[in-house]
């Protein structure tokens, strides 16, 4: 019998202690989450969230583990985190979703579980000094009956579960101290007394044992001891009671000292328990574990503010520290804090230079004065002012930013009004050593609310800025002017200002990598041009990436190799040193970034649209062809090697190979975007025309010292596009062999019509017109589809056959109304516009295309080129010979003039008689009709249509037309 009770209370006991735990758990997961905005890509909605996950988890973590602990241990603590984000994720929120360059970007709201991390990486083995556990002094009373007792059985057992679970407990001998009085104090004394002496909080409380009393169980004589235990936790910096407890434990023993004994632990742990569900809800209420303090320094000199706010920095509890103050030497700081007031008192006691005395503590405040200093003015802490700026920051300064900083703003003024007696002021703010003059504003104060927020951008001396070689630290002014009982008055502070070095960047803003792309420099201007002219690309589809090929291979011509920064530029891990592209060139290399720089400025130079694309510790360059995603097959490559973004095709380049050429880091660089992407990495796409709107070009000087030969750089480029034609039509003809063999062993007649007209397609690529049309009639033999026909006439048009195909398209547009076939009518019937008739005819047919779409912007893509946006080109028009080629100046003329804008064009001309026949003469004007008034045989040759005397303005029919799968 008495086995199986005390079995029983046993289990009772280990049960209660059992959900007490758990209720410990649930509390510090939920009540230690912190909310954070993220933004992230993937491949999918699934895979950019799982990246947004990681990406909350891992910056809560970087904000609250202490920075030496977090660079010491970061590799594997990015490791740990990044297994299972979503284990330490409470919930979750979806704000935004967009698509852009093949990747799904989001921005959600995260909640994440402090306490989740914390654990982890504890049982990792990895000290974060993350939790900063609260002081505790445990003042318990212990009796009896009327007898108190000496032992301490409970607060002993008290203390150590509480060490156990790292929370800090004053020392016996200051309790014993306090415990000795304080039942004559009053609550705020003992509050006051307990605070002074470190503690944050208080438990106290009396455990009161009642006699023993005997009891006789089958002839056994048992003592019985019944103990009311009761607990209070009180703040020690307010005398407020956080939380209470209150449990009855009644325990037997064979003697009443053994009873009295086993009835004080079972309490004092069944109380401690209790109490530890609701030190971990204090521990990690937002008030306690992120808060913000002032300190209040007297007889303070700049040097002293310095050294303070190192020591301040240093300290594992603080996560940033602002002057708010420095004046007549008074300094007041702000500083945002982990844990209380008691968690960096040591600093300041410890401290021996500059030696400080604490003054005066409080829960948020913090007076001190520095000793031996009288030769430093001192001052009180009250301001007399009616006025008070309450709060003045000037963001980081970095100089790549300085257009940026013209517009938006640096800095951040709080004033006050203490009994809202002024009506207007001025306020000027000035960095003395990087502006000539300080900005003023003059304010009506309207808000009568007594504090006035002021946003300020500012101008800063282009010259003084970049002649900042390395970070340093000034000290900015703001100053308000007022009236007061007509008397002139003013108020001047003064803040440090952090001045970063010329090449500096922080990757906390990805964005900002634009600034240093300074394209607008002459001499990047001059390279870039002069590498477009020694090219001399006359394919008009292939402009942009021939070009994109040709200046990636000057790289290689002035030897630029990869480089890493000669020196680190910060301790800060995400402060980097970014080089310009004048000065990459000069140095013969650089890093990614400075590689990447160098390449989209050269790129943006001759009007490539480029990206920057930022992996988590790497940086390439993403370039638009200007080839639409109807004609992607012009490059002869697999879909994943590319990327398409506003229905252009973009390619993807590492920087860091120009000694291998472009065809190996456009490799490189589109296998590592594809498995970054599937692998749910995290991408980030600065696009440089958008970007520029925020952060423009720095505007900085400096002249290109190297030269390159014109020779080897040309033969280097003529042989790099030499490897890509041939590589296209390889992968064409490979391609082929693998469809027609498909053909054959095809069983499905849907699947094999499929086969047969991308095979057919292919074989107009490679200029295989009757064997194209072979391939066709075989699909239509067995389906007769429109697509199949549309695809027949297109060959034919290109084999010369102009009224078949003419005829064939007629009668499927009329049948369908399709904006497809009546782009390939239109087409058809341009290339015999050799009459103003026939012109008029085109004009029409391109009218009725027009009505069938919502968009005619619309028309770029389905043509596969750009003719809505250009403007009026005027000039020679001659006729030509050439079946295959269509003067696109002129078809962009036609629509842009009858289709689209519906204005009048003037065309005019001088005559001259060639061997290709006559050009146009004199001035032409568009009738009312909408036809043009030229001499009819003169606009264009029945053979082929109308072409440009500039080569570089024709392009072939196959790839206007649409080609149907």
């Amino acid at each position: 019998m008495r086995i199986q009770q005390s079995a029983s209370d046993c289990y009772k006991f280990r049960l209660n202690n059992l959900i007490l735990l758990l209720c410990c758990v649930l509390f510090t997961s939920i009540l230690s989450a912190e909310e954070v905005t993220v933004t992230a890509s993937g491949a999918d909605q699934n895979a950019a969230l799982r990246n947004a996950l990681r990406e909350a988890v891992v910056r809560v973590a970087a904000e609250n583990i202490d920075s030496v602990t977090f660079a010491t241990n970061k590799p594997k603590i990015l490791s740990k985190l990044s297994e299972k984000p979503q284990q330490y994720v409470t919930s979750h929120t979806t704000d935004t979703i967009w698509s852009t360059f093949g990747l799904t970007f989001i921005t959600c709201t995260v909640n994440v579980s402090i306490g989740n991390i914390e654990d982890d990486l504890v049982r990792a083995k990895i000290s974060t000094g993350y939790m900063i556990k609260p002081r505790i002094i445990v003042l318990l009373e212990e009796q009896q009956g009327n007898t108190i007792l000496n032992e301490k059985t409970a607060t002993f057992i008290i203390n150590k579960k509480l060490v156990d679970q790292g929370f800090k407990v004053i020392e016996s001998e200051q309790a014993r101290e306090i415990q000795a009085t304080y039942t004559d104090m009053s609550d705020s004394a003992l509050a006051a007394s307990s605070f002074a002496s470190g503690a944050d909080l208080i438990v106290r409380g009396i455990l009161k044992a009642s006699p023993s009393v005997s009891t006789t169980i089958y002839d056994v004589n048992f003592s019985s001891v019944t103990v009311q235990a009761n607990a209070q936790i009180v703040e020690a910096s307010t005398a407020a009671i956080y939380a209470a407890s209150s449990r009855t434990i009644t325990r037997k023993a064979m003697d009443p000292f053994s009873a009295l004994q086993v009835a004080l632990k079972t309490g004092a742990d069944t109380i401690a328990s209790s109490l530890l569900v609701d030190l971990l809800k204090f521990q990690t209420h937002p008030s306690y574990r992120e808060q913000r303090i002032s300190l209040c320094i007297r007889n303070c000199g700049t040097g002293d503010l310095e050294v303070i706010e190192h020591y301040l920095k240093s300290h594992s509890s603080v996560r940033s520290t602002k002057v708010r103050y420095i004046k007549d030497g008074l300094a007041v700081v702000d500083a945002d804090i982990r844990g209380s007031m008691q968690t960096i008192r040591e600093t300041f006691a410890d401290m021996k230079e500059p030696a400080c005395v604490i003054d005066q503590m409080t829960f948020n405040s913090l007076s001190i004065h520095i000793q031996n200093k009288s030769d430093q003015p001192t001052s009180n802490i009250q301001i007399f002012s009616p006025l008070e700026i309450k709060q003045f920051t000037i963001a980081p300064i970095f100089p790549s930013l300085i257009r940026h900083y013209e517009s938006h703003p640096l800095t951040h003024i709080s004033i006050s009004d203490s009994n809202n007696s002024i009506q207007k002021y001025t306020l000027k703010v000035v960095i003395p050593e990087i502006m000539t003059a300080p900005v003023t504003r003059n304010i009506d104060v309207v808000n009568r609310t007594g504090e006035q927020i002021q946003k300020i951008p500012l101008p800063l001396d282009i010259k003084r800025v970049f002649e900042n070689k390395n970070t340093r630290q000034v000290l900015a002014q703001a100053t308000i002017d007022y009236v007061q009982n007509k008397k002139n008055e003013n108020l001047t502070v003064t803040t440090p200002v952090i001045i970063h070095e010329t090449n500096a960047m922080d990757w906390h803003q990805p964005a900002t990598i634009a600034s240093f792309v300074t394209y607008r420099n002459p001499d990047i201007i001059s390279f870039a041009t002069k590498i477009v002219q020694l090219a001399d690309i006359v394919d008009t589809y292939k402009y942009d990436f021939f070009n994109g090929i040709a200046i990636f291979q000057l790289l290689k011509q002035l030897k630029i190799s990869y480089l890493k920064d000669p020196r680190p530029l910060s301790t800060l891990m995400q402060i980097d040193r970014v080089q310009f592209p004048v000065e990459t060139i000069n140095r013969r290399g650089g890093d990614c970034d400075d590689l990447s720089v160098l390449y989209a400025a050269l790129l943006s130079a001759v009007g490539i649209e480029t990206a920057i694309i930022v992996y988590p510790e790497h940086v390439q360059v993403l370039f638009n062809t200007g080839i639409f995603e109807k004609n992607k097959h012009l490059l002869g490559i697999e879909d994943s090697m590319i990327v398409m973004h506003k229905g252009t095709v973009w390619i993807p380049v590492e920087t860091t190979m120009p000694a291998v050429g472009f065809i190996e880091a456009w490799h490189s660089a589109s296998q590592q975007y594809r498995n970054s992407k599937y692998d749910n990495r995290n991408i980030q796409i600065i696009e440089l025309t958008e970007v520029w709107n925020h952060f423009p070009p720095a505007p900085v000087s400096g002249s290109v010292t190297g030269s390159f030969s014109i020779s080897e750089t040309k033969a280097s480029i003529e042989n790099e596009i030499e490897k890509i034609n041939k590589s296209t039509i390889d992968f064409l003809e490979t391609k082929l062999e693998l469809l027609i063999g498909n053909v054959a062993a095809q069983g499905n007649d849907s699947i094999k019509v499929q086969f047969l007209n991308q095979a057919g397609i292919i074989e107009v690529r490679l200029g295989k017109y009757n064997a194209a049309l072979k391939r066709f009639y075989e699909s239509k033999s067995i389906k007769n589809s429109i697509g199949t026909q549309s695809n027949i006439a297109a060959t034919q048009l290109l084999c010369g056959e102009t009224k078949q195909a003419s005829a064939i398209f007629d009668t499927l547009f009329k049948k369908t109304r399709d904006v497809k076939i009546g782009i390939n009518r239109a087409i058809a019937l341009f290339s015999q516009a050799n009459t103003k008739e026939k012109t008029d005819v085109f004009i029409n047919a391109m009218k009725d295309v027009s009505t069938l779409l919502n968009d005619q912007t619309l028309l770029n893509s389905y043509f596969g080129v750009l003719l809505t946006d250009v403007s009026l080109e005027k000039g020679s028009i001659e006729n030509s010979s050439v079946s295959e080629q269509i003067n696109m100046a002129r078809l962009k003329e036609l629509l842009w003039a009858h289709v689209i804008d519906c204005k009048q064009i003037y065309i005019t001309g001088t005559t001259s008689e060639t061997s290709t026949g006559s050009k146009l003469s004199g001035t032409t004007t568009e009738a009312s009709t909408g036809s043009l008034a030229t001499d009819e045989k003169q606009v264009a040759s029945e053979a082929g249509g109308i072409k440009s005397a500039d080569p570089m303005t024709t392009i072939t029919l196959r790839e206007l037309m649409i080609w149907f799968e």
